[in-house]
């Protein structure tokens, strides 16, 4: 029996990077129930921490921007009610600033990932984590590792198995596993902006899933192309109960995979070989 190692790749995300440890652990327990195998073949790959630094400095600017918006306000009026509103508009104005600043911040910083990724130089930086930490699991993987990808992880995943493959490079990885993958419409705007990326059509041969939700926004609802990715095996599932039932569905999908137990399943499939 072949004793595969699993190495997760997260997406887009907010905040400090060090905070994203642990991002795959609701996987991880339905994939390796057993804590001790959990911990001896489950290993993440964390790059958040790149983008620290640019993220406080852009973050700072967009804070300052909206602290100078002039919130508008009806007038106060006459009366008990007029003196009721004087006194709570200052606490509403100002819990409403703050989280204005919350939310640009946060939409701003998930975005910021996909855009500094697309970088040259800067994506190039976030594929070195990911090969260091190949090469890092490796050592104790016996047959070899598993990558699972998320997201924007998928993107960079795949990169590193192209960028290999393109140049003779033999890595330590038996299987791709993707999910909420944006990696069809990147592709066409890389072949648009005629960057190099944007050529890669192949992963050397390595098994792939890609997972998708059909409500999955991430995706824009379509499955990777055979013709542009000549490894891929496209599988759809449906959305568990728990999510379909939300009124938030389209959002909550391209979370979803992280504690869907049938990817978990296709995945303790290919560790046990």
């Amino acid at each position: 029996m072949s004793e595969l190692s699993v190495l997760a790749v997260h997406g887009v995300g907010a905040g400090e990077g060090a905070a994203r440890k642990g991002f795959s652990k609701e996987l991880k327990k339905l994939v390796f129930p057993d804590e001790a195998e959990a911990d001896r073949r489950w290993h993440e790959c964390v790059w958040e921490d790149l983008n620290d630094a640019i993220d406080k400095y852009i973050g700072g600017i967009v804070k300052e921007a909206v602290n100078e918006y002039e919130l508008p306000w009806t007038t106060e009026g006459d009366g008990k009610l007029g003196k009721l509103w004087s006194m709570i508009k200052p606490f509403l104005a100002n819990s409403a600033i703050t989280a204005l600043g919350n939310i640009a911040e946060y939409a701003l910083d998930l975005s910021l990932d996909f855009v500094l990724y697309l970088d040259s130089q800067h994506g190039r930086k976030v594929r070195n984590r990911l090969r260091t930490r190949i090469a890092e699991v490796a050592e104790f993987s016996r047959d070899g590792i598993v990558l699972a990808a998320h997201s924007l992880g998928s993107v960079i995943a795949y990169d590193v198995l192209a960028e290999a493959h393109l140049n003779g490079e033999a890595l330590p990885v038996k299987h791709l596993v993707t999910f909420g993958s944006p990696l069809e419409w990147t592709h066409d705007l890389r072949k648009t902006e005629e960057k190099d990326e944007g050529k890669f059509t192949s992963i050397g041969g390595i098994p792939w899933l890609n997972f998708r939700y059909k409500e999955d926004y991430v995706t824009r609802h379509r499955e990777l192309s055979k013709k542009k990715f000549k490894e891929v095996k496209n599988v759809l599932l449906p959305l568990p109960p728990a999510q379909t039932a939300s009124s938030f569905a389209t959002m909550k999908s391209h979370c979803a995979y992280w504690t869907d137990e049938r990817l978990a399943k296709q995945l303790q499939e290919i560790v046990a070989g």
